[in-house]
């Protein structure tokens, strides 16, 4: 309802998009994983200062992300695929995302310690609460105030704030098992080891299929806006299947 030019760099976003979630599902798994073997062990404690370590990586990257991201967003665009008429409304909706990429990546991050512990309908919660909104909030800011494809971006990060909210909520009203203190924010050599080991191959799978979707989007540019948001549509349709 925008133009295809709009639809294009909701496409040429995706893989940029993806790069966020990677380091939010890296960490998340990483740290989940070492929180159920410690859980298992019997090791409250370090599953807990692992919880707070993850908590404060994932918030130091997002923010470091969300700086590099400021400054170099016009040539990761650009080499995600997007023509000269697509640019305009990627950058625009690439905006909120890069600005509130800590906050997305800490609510994949909290997604996978709930898991861990075995909190998988809070989960579901956060997950389900972050996309409604999203649905209910995006022809809000898109439309109703006017602001076309950066207030579909708003709409996300917003949607993920709450998200992360309810989160949080659930730690700190007693119904988590795990106890997520910053005073737990003891960071050590084993902890941070472990994090980087199980969530490296998880970067690397998603930032590969970032860089395909890229290559893809690059490809098709030639052809025209059209043809980038046709890619981006059929795309969000072939990932039903892979979900």
């Amino acid at each position: 309802r925008i133009s295809t030019s709009a639809i294009g760099a909701v496409s040429v976003v995706f893989p940029f998009f993806l790069l966020i979630a990677a380091i939010g599902i890296a960490v998340g798994m990483g740290s989940a994983s070492y929180i159920s073997r410690s859980l298992g062990q019997d090791r409250k404690d370090e599953a807990e200062r692992t919880a707070a370590t993850a908590v404060g990586m994932v918030l130091g990257l997002g923010i470091v992300f969300a700086i590099l991201g400021q400054i170099w967003l016009e040539p990761l665009l650009r080499m995600f695929g997007a023509t000269d008429t697509i640019l305009p409304h990627a950058m625009a909706y690439a905006q909120a995302l890069v600005i509130g990429s800590p906050v997305v990546m800490l609510k994949m991050t909290l997604n996978n310690i709930l898991r861990s512990e075995g909190s998988a309908h809070a989960s579901m919660t956060a997950l389900v609460l972050g996309a409604v909104l999203n649905i209910i909030l995006d022809p809000l800011f898109i439309f109703v105030f006017n602001m076309g494809v950066l207030g579909a971006s708003v709409a996300t990060v917003l949607s993920q704030v709450i998200a992360v909210l309810y989160q949080l909520w659930y730690f700190y009203s007693g119904r988590s098992y795990i106890n997520l203190s910053i005073a737990r924010f003891q960071p050590s050599q084993v902890i941070v080891t472990q994090i980087i080991k199980i969530g490296t191959p998880m970067f690397l799978t998603q930032a590969l299929n970032s860089v395909a979707m890229a290559m893809i989007n690059s490809a098709a540019s030639p052809y025209g806006d059209a043809a980038v948001a046709g890619m981006g549509i059929v795309k969000r349709v072939m990932s039903l299947g892979m979900f």
